[in-house]
């Protein structure tokens, strides 16, 4: 069973803007005097009855976060991933993230140094890959801005000091809305035959007027804009819950494939969102249902 909701885990980040959404920016955001940082969030596979995923998050003393874990049925220690994010001094927005993810082979590493403009937006991405006992693989992703509803980010390998010694892989675009939503994207990739741009995969969103819980966090400027056929539900940052989501990847490829959602999401009255009905299709998985369940920190 998958979790898709609102990030293969790697490259990339974001960072969103500003505007109103026909006041839906206001006018559902939990008040100040609730607690609106996550503690948990539980996976539920309905069809056999059992949470399939845990998913925890630990803060600093300035509500930061610094450590999320994702832990599957098994519950094995370590963690099947995690995710640990470095601030300098009182900044509220991480320099660094690194993601641990453990296979059969022993753990995965990704270090990624993020660069931001003076409003806080994404600039470059370095990504260091330290697979399993390989040489290291490097990434960088630039980030270029239309206004605020077009965002460009060529992903590059190579590093921030010397980008001109790699080579382009992929290319995203994203179309967002005035709330600073991903409605659209799509993502080329080089055809390593015949180097040339080849549309790859494309997505899109619908969402309704909550603000999703996982905006509100400081460690939100280290999501990324673009899935890759199985998004889990922290990894793309959106302002607002998503109620819809559609992807076709692997274009390209002799066999395309396609992934659709819909969620019905609920709140208490206080807006905040307390749990997320999925239910669709999904190329391994041509019917899957199951429930996200949210809590929250105590005051």
């Amino acid at each position: 069973m998958k979790y898709f909701y609102p990030v293969q885990l790697i490259f990339v980040v974001l960072l969103f803007m500003s505007c109103s959404k026909d006041g839906a920016r206001n006018n559902q955001f939990p008040p100040s005097t609730d607690s609106i940082y996550l503690d948990k969030v539980y996976a539920i596979d309905d069809l056999n009855n059992d949470t399939v995923h845990v998913f925890s998050y630990t803060y600093d003393n300035q509500m930061r976060v610094i450590n999320m874990e994702d832990r599957t049925s098994a519950f094995t220690n370590p963690p099947a991933r995690s995710f640990s994010f470095y601030y300098v001094g009182n900044d509220t927005l991480p320099y660094k993230s690194v993601y641990v993810e453990q296979q059969s082979g022993g753990a995965n590493t990704i270090t990624i140094f993020h660069f931001k403009d003076g409003n806080g937006r994404n600039l470059k991405d370095s990504i260091i890959n330290s697979g399993l006992g390989g040489p290291n693989t490097y990434l960088l992703s630039q980030y270029e801005y239309d206004g605020n509803t077009r965002v460009y980010i060529n992903h590059h390998v190579g590093n921030y000091i010397t980008p001109a010694a790699g080579f382009d892989i992929r290319r995203d675009t994203m179309i967002l809305d005035n709330a600073g939503n991903i409605i659209s994207g799509k993502r080329y990739m080089v055809n390593t035959s015949s180097g040339e741009w080849e549309l790859s995969s494309m997505i899109d969103f619908s969402f309704d007027a909550y603000v999703s819980p996982f905006y509100i966090l400081s460690n939100s400027s280290s999501l990324r804009y673009f899935s890759n056929g199985e998004p889990f539900f922290y990894q793309i940052l959106n302002y607002n819950n998503p109620i819809g989501y559609n992807e076709t990847y692997n274009i390209n490829s002799s066999n395309p494939q396609n992934t659709h959602y819909n969620f019905i999401n609920s709140y208490d009255a206080n807006g905040k969102l307390v749990s997320a009905e999925m239910d669709g299709t999904h190329s391994n998985s041509p019917n899957d249902s199951g429930r996200l369940l949210f809590t929250y920190r105590a005051e």
